[in-house]
């Protein structure tokens, strides 16, 4: 039985590194800013 409403893999944009660059830059802020409030964190309750 084949769901013809699901999408593909082929079709979601993040998949097989297509995703666009704005996205990338944002995970990558988000990435780094949770970095950032981790050793700032750390340093603060040390």
């Amino acid at each position: 039985m084949k769901l013809t409403d699901e999408p593909t893999m082929d079709t979601i944009d993040d998949y097989n590194n297509n995703e666009t660059p704005e996205k990338r830059r944002t995970i990558y802020l988000i990435m780094g800013a949770l970095i950032f409030v981790g050793i700032v964190s750390y340093v603060y309750l040390k």
